[in-house]
Order: structure tokens, then C-alpha cells, then sequence
């Protein structure tokens, strides 16, 4: 009796549980690495050698864009700044530094310039 009890009690609560955590893994990795990948291509508009700074940039930048919701954000440079900007004041710093204020702004200077409207090679329309 004692046996059909607990059969019973795992087929109804622990069975379906497992089979709720064998699909829900790596769907969650996929979402999760989906939005990674969007929040570095974002980030790399500002930074394009984003992935060969430093650690510590890196995981400030990291900080800032899950504090602001980068891959949300639209696809401009204007946009990432302006939510970095934002994520400043969420954002928990990471091992190591104090200031992230300080470190992003740091990290705002040394990111290029965007080429400007004038240098931009535009097709003619002469023929």
C-alpha cells in the first residue's frame, strides 16, 4: 500500500516536474543566449573591438546593458549610449569596481567616433 502511495505521489507532482525541467533548461540557455548575442552586436555598434577590451570594461558594459535591457533597446549608437546612460543608476558594479559612473565614462572616451555624414560613400544617381 505504502509503495502505491509514493508510485502515485511521484507519477501525479514528480514526474511532470521533471519533464517540466528537462524542457525548460534549454529553452531558457537559447532565450538567454539570444538575447547575449543581441546586447553584444548593440554594444559592438559603440565599441567594435568590444570583445578584445579588457575583462573589467567588459563586465562594466555587461552591467550596464542588463541594468538598461540593451537587446530591447533599437539598433543605434545613440540608443545604446542613451541606455547605458540609464543603466548607470541600476546597475550593480561589477567584483572590483567602485565607480562604474566613472568607468563608463571612461569607457565613453575611448570608444571611436562614428564616421561622420560627410565621409560616408553614398551612390550616385548619375550614370
Amino acid at each position: 500500500m505504502v509503495n502505491s502511495l509514493k508510485r502515485a505521489h511521484w507519477l501525479r507532482y514528480g514526474f511532470p516536474l521533471v519533464v517540466l525541467l528537462v524542457i525548460s533548461w534549454p529553452v531558457g540557455r537559447w532565450l538567454g543566449a539570444r538575447e547575449g548575442n543581441a546586447a553584444k552586436a548593440r554594444l559592438e555598434l559603440v565599441w567594435p573591438g568590444f570583445m578584445q577590451l579588457p575583462d573589467r570594461d567588459r563586465a562594466v558594459l555587461a552591467a550596464l546593458s542588463l541594468a538598461c535591457r540593451l537587446a530591447t533597446e533599437l539598433e543605434t549608437r545613440e540608443a545604446v549610449v542613451a541606455c547605458l546612460t540609464r543603466g548607470v543608476q541600476t546597475a550593480t558594479p561589477p567584483v572590483g569596481v567602485t565607480n562604474i559612473e566613472h568607468e563608463f565614462q571612461r569607457l565613453l572616451k575611448l570608444a571611436p567616433e562614428p564616421a561622420s555624414a560627410s565621409l560616408r560613400w553614398v551612390p550616385s544617381a548619375i550614370s
